[in-house]
């Protein structure tokens, strides 16, 4: 009963905190056409406390209430100061400022270590957040992802300067080049300053080339502001529970069981090798099922159909619609059965059961 109580006082406390994150976001974004300085304001506040409540949530900062209010602060500061700069040298120099700032504090506040645990006369020390950094290593990161920042700037028509590209994606290679690819476990005060730092600085450089919002701009954001409100929750959920692990999947595949060894595709041999995880051997009696035969004459009934409706209504190409698709998509489900029921393996079970629900949803 402990458990169940404790469980719905979980469930109500992250519904209750997620409501309200809902209506503060719509209700900040109400607030940019009339008051865009307030809006900026607190803009600036939200994401430094929400990024140093995550570092504090993940115990990655020492003294975390005082260098968080600290912190939000600072960016509500620069929020303010961005809000009425026109400018653009002096937004540069604020944004990149006010990054640098707060990656000082992080760097500086970084723990050495994360949980020490007491087991008797034996301590164990669990980690650090601090990178070792590798600068060359970054650099081709900044280099690979600043690439990319190119790329996209070409494929959206050159509109914006490419500058704001550059700095912005070349920021995030120098993130996952310090933070995500590098070793994390080695206590190394003077490289997470500047690991920090310069992500800081590249963060608030990309918020200070933004050019000075006029009030035609801020109407489209307040307006435009609703599809991201509604729909980045859903898709941060997808990406945490789904994407990313099935990312993380894949590469583990290509390490032995520890996670230790890359051993290249021998893993997938094993598997593809192993007739009770799939077993295609009696392919061929797909085509003599009855459910092939069934489903292959019901999508010919579709083509048919089609045909002679085109050449009734006189038109040049097939006519494809719902009487038409239909029996065309009702044929190629029931083929899909057809080899599902034939080729056998756990893979196949899998892949049966999920395009059976995925279909019928």
């Amino acid at each position: 009963m402990d458990r169940v109580v404790s469980t719905l006082i979980g469930v109500v406390v992250a519904v209750g905190v997620s409501a309200i994150i809902f209506i503060g976001i719509n209700k900040l974004f109400d607030v940019a056409p009339r008051r865009w300085q307030w809006f900026t304001t607190l803009l600036g506040a939200s994401a430094s406390l929400g990024t140093f409540l995550i570092l504090w949530g993940n115990r990655a900062i020492e003294q975390p209430v005082l260098w968080t209010i600290v912190a939000t602060v600072v960016g509500g500061v620069v929020g303010f100061l961005l809000g009425q700069l026109e400018d653009m040298k002096a937004r540069l120099i604020v944004g990149a400022a006010g990054g640098g700032i707060l990656g000082l504090i992080v760097g500086l506040k970084m723990r050495d270590v994360i949980l020490v645990f007491q087991d008797g006369n034996k301590t164990t020390e669990v980690g650090t957040p601090m990178p070792a950094l590798n600068i060359g290593e970054t650099l081709i990161w900044v280099a690979v992802f600043a690439a990319v920042g190119v790329g996209i700037w070409a494929l959206r028509g050159r509109r914006k300067p490419i500058v704001r590209s550059l700095v912005f994606w070349g920021t995030v290679g120098w993130g996952i080049g310090a933070f995500a690819a590098g070793d994390l476990g080695v206590a190394n005060r003077q490289k997470a300053l500047i690991a920090c730092i310069v992500f800081g600085v590249g963060i608030g450089a990309s918020m200070g080339l933004i050019p000075f919002t006029g009030e035609r701009r801020r109407v489209e954001i307040e307006s435009g502001s609703r599809k991201y409100i509604f729909l980045t929750p859903a898709l941060f959920f997808i990406g945490a529970s789904l994407v990313v692990p099935t990312i993380r999947t894949f590469w583990l595949s290509f390490l032995d069981r520890t996670g230790d060894k890359a051993v290249g595709l021998a893993n997938y041999s094993e598997v593809f090798g192993d007739t009770n995880i799939i077993n295609v051997t009696n392919w061929t009696g797909i085509f003599g099922s009855a459910l092939f035969q069934f489903g292959l004459a019901i999508i010919i009934l579709g083509f048919v159909a089609a045909y002679f409706i085109s050449a009734r209504r006189g038109d040049e190409g097939m006519a494809f619609g719902a009487g038409t698709l239909s029996p065309i998509v009702i044929g190629s489900f029931v083929i899909a059965m057809a080899i599902f029921a034939t080729l056998r393996g756990t893979i196949i079970n899998n892949l049966w059961w999920v395009f059976t629900v995925t279909a019928v949803a």
